[in-house]
C-alpha cells in the first residue's frame, strides 16, 4: 500500500513536471490577484491550482483535500489529465475516502475522451481485476487495444501477447484434430 502511495505521487509530480513548465507563468500571474473566482477559471488553470496544492508551491500550503477539490473541478471541466489523476486519488485515498467505484467511473472518462494512460490502467484493472472490478479478458483487451492505437508500448506488449497465445491455442486445437 505504501509502495503503491510511493508510486502515484511520482506519477504526479512527472506529469506535474512535465505539464506545469508549460503554462505555469501565465496562470501565476491570475493568482497572483489572489482567489480568482472558480465559475471564471479554464479547466487548465483549476488544472495547475490543484497541482500547486499537491505539490505545496507557488505559495500554496501541500493539500492533498484542496488538491482533490480543484482536481474535481477541472475533471467536471473536462480536463482529461485531471480526471486521469482525480481518479488515482479517489482509487488510492489520497485526500479524499477512498472510492473505488468512482475513480473507475473517471479513469473511463478519461480513457474515453483518449488518455493513452488511463487506457492502460483501466486494460491493467480489468486484466487482473483490481479495485472491485471483475477480471475481464475482453474489457482488459478493449481498453490496451485503445491504448495501442495511442501508439503505447506496454499496451503493444500485452496485446502482442494476448495474439501470441490465442495463436498458439489454435494451432495446439488443430493439432489435436
Amino acid at each position: 500500500m505504501i509502495a503503491m502511495k510511493r508510486c502515484f505521487v511520482i506519477l504526479v509530480a512527472l506529469v506535474v513536471g512535465l505539464t506545469t513548465a508549460t503554462y505555469a507563468a501565465d496562470l501565476r500571474t491570475e493568482f497572483s490577484s489572489n482567489d480568482v473566482a472558480s465559475q471564471q477559471m479554464t479547466a487548465d488553470q483549476m488544472f495547475y491550482k490543484a497541482q500547486c496544492f499537491m505539490l505545496g508551491q507557488d505559495g500554496h500550503p501541500q493539500d492533498n483535500s484542496k488538491a482533490v477539490e480543484w482536481f474535481y473541478k477541472a475533471a467536471k471541466s473536462g480536463h482529461v489529465e485531471a480526471q486521469n489523476v482525480l481518479a488515482y486519488m479517489l482509487a488510492e485515498g489520497v485526500g479524499v475516502k477512498k472510492d473505488e467505484a468512482d475513480a473507475i467511473e473517471w479513469w473511463i472518462k478519461a480513457a474515453e475522451n483518449g488518455h493513452t494512460r488511463a487506457q492502460v490502467q483501466l486494460g491493467t484493472i480489468y486484466d487482473k481485476g483490481l479495485y472491485g472490478v471483475t477480471r475481464s479478458e475482453v474489457e482488459a483487451e478493449k481498453w490496451y487495444r485503445m491504448a495501442e492505437k495511442n501508439g503505447d508500448a506496454m499496451a503493444r506488449k500485452w496485446v502482442a501477447k494476448k495474439e501470441k497465445e490465442k495463436e498458439e491455442k489454435k494451432e495446439e486445437q488443430n493439432k489435436k484434430q
